[in-house]
């Protein structure tokens, strides 16, 4: 990598293309041991390294925090043929995203009374494709929820990002802005992406003894989409798997040209008649931040909102 890029710690992004990339997370240990990838958002001052690189986080963990950090040899496992199209560098011990997940299904009555929003943050990848820097957005992969329940999980998003909801119903891909949120039932597949230049964060709040999820059909599958962009072209393109689909498999990359400057403004797309036509031929709907469901206490925000008796009762915590 450039010293170029090297020097770019308060902003880190492509130099060319102005698009942040994994390995410049704008961190570094300051003792040489290891190499952050991610920021952790408002859990940054409370997380600790020893002199082997391990993360620790006595606080957190005194908190009822559990920290699931997932490196890129657990995604790579994931990789459906359009993520192995791309060149990419990293080792399978570089972390990709962590969560911060407070509570369990083995938590008693009472932490589940006072059970927080979990977080996650999600980093792009620097990769290459036909010999071109490309950035490979940030994705949780997948994952699938198997009990029948009308509401699962409520999350909020804290960037611009994308969550794609699957069921035998067909395929939605909902675009987010900043503090909007997203209602996520039972007997779906759900992944998420980030669409924006930083990491993504997002908060999310479910009952943990009634949040079963599994991987076993991403594992088989891949992912739903690939999303990446071409810094040179100024495309993202979304790439349905073609695993999840009847059509021709050529015709299943939607390329949206937008310049990175203008890439904040990509949820508002989502309201294009033209767009959401492109989407439809390939049986996704393509879903606006404002058509989606605000029940849950839209006017708060969601760490807030959970405090409330409301909340609780909706999932279930008594």
């Amino acid at each position: 990598m450039s010293d170029a890029r090297i020097r770019q710690k308060d902003n880190p992004r492509l130099v060319e293309a102005e698009i942040p990339i994994l390995d410049e997370s704008g961190f570094d240990s300051g003792a040489g041991f290891f190499e952050r990838h991610v920021p952790y958002g408002k859990f940054e001052d409370l997380l600790e390294y020893n002199y082997n690189g391990v993360l620790e986080a006595p606080k957190l963990r005194r908190q009822g925090y559990k920290i699931n950090q997932r490196d890129f040899g657990s995604i790579k496992s994931l990789f459906s043929e359009d993520y192995k199209r791309f060149e990419f560098s990293y080792e399978d011990s570089d972390g990709v995203y962590i969560g911060f997940e407070h509570c369990d299904k083995n938590s008693s009555d009472e932490e589940l009374r006072h059970k927080k929003c979990n977080e996650t943050i999600f980093g792009n990848l620097e990769a290459k494709l036909n010999k071109e820097d490309v950035i490979v957005m940030g994705s949780s992969m997948g994952h699938t929820h198997p009990l029948n329940l009308e509401l699962q999980e409520a999350y909020e998003f804290h960037g611009n990002g994308a969550m794609v909801l699957q069921s035998e119903e067909g395929i939605n891909l909902a675009f987010l802005r900043k503090g909007r949120k997203i209602l996520v039932p039972g007997n779906c597949d759900m992944t998420i992406y980030n669409l924006n230049v930083n990491p993504l964060e997002t908060f999310d709040f479910a009952n943990p003894r009634q949040n079963e999820s599994n991987k076993e059909k991403v594992r088989q599958k891949g992912a739903v989409f690939c999303i990446y962009y071409n810094p040179i072209m100024q495309d993202m393109h979304f790439k349905l798997n073609p695993a999840y689909s009847n059509f021709n498999p050529e015709d299943l990359d939607i390329a949206v040209h937008i310049p990175a400057v203008l890439i904040n403004e990509l949820p508002d797309f989502a309201g294009d008649g033209r767009l959401k036509e492109k989407f439809k031929k390939i049986g996704v709907n393509l879903i606006h931040y404002d058509e989606l469901n605000q029940l849950i206490l839209p006017s708060m925000l969601l760490e807030d909102a959970v405090k409330t008796d409301e909340i609780k009762e909706i999932f279930g915590i008594k």
